[in-house]
């Protein structure tokens, strides 16, 4: 599996052979250091380590800004020290990609769930109100898992099978056509489709 960490910078439009506007996401690369190598039986699961934004040498060795550890089967095939940049996708491959979406504070039940609101009629007391919330007697409470107001976003999450639709090499870009989670500047994991 293949794998790279990178830095959401905006979205754009861009033309195919055929003349049809794609709306893609751009996606900054920095190199990605491979720094540990998790593997069974030492470990108990195989993964590697990568760190992004290589920070000046201290006492315990290089540090890095942002680390990240991923999950993969082929743990044997990276070693220690080895970068990894944009080259190791190709156009038209598809991947899945992970980051955190937007925080929207606190939200209602209507914004956060959808749901419909009450009569907006004189003598209605209840426009944005979520109504009954639980039985009568039996069980007397509110059911664990009830969809009610709270907080909304800031959640990990994955969209899969996005194609690739160019990659700027010189600028360490890579061009996906859809949406991905988070804001401008937010840093999403990019890794081989696991649908294909």
């Amino acid at each position: 599996m293949k794998a790279i960490l990178a830095k959401k910078i905006g979205v754009a439009q861009i033309f195919d052979e055929k003349g049809s506007a794609l709306a893609v996401t751009a996606l900054e690369v920095n190199p990605c250091e491979v720094t540990a190598i998790r593997q069974s039986p030492k470990e108990t699961y195989n993964a590697i380590q990568l760190g992004v934004g290589r920070c000046k040498k201290n006492k315990a060795g290089a540090s890095f800004k942002l680390l990240r550890e991923i999950r993969t089967d082929d743990a044997a095939s990276f070693a220690v020290g080895q970068q990894l940049t944009c080259d190791i996708f190709q156009e038209g491959e598809h991947v899945d990609v992970q980051g955190s979406s937007k925080g929207k504070g606190f939200a209602g039940f209507i914004k956060r769930h959808n749901f419909s609101r009450g009569p907006m009629g004189h003598g209605h007391d209840h426009h944005r109100a979520p109504g009954s919330i639980g039985a009568s007697a039996y069980p007397g409470r509110v059911i664990k898992g009830k969809r009610m107001a709270g907080h909304m976003g800031d959640e990990k999450k994955t969209v899969q099978n996005l194609l690739i639709a160019k990659i700027l090499l010189k600028d360490n870009v890579i061009l996906v056509h859809g949406s991905v989670p988070g804001g401008r500047g937010s840093v999403v994991l990019i890794k081989s489709s696991t649908k294909n």
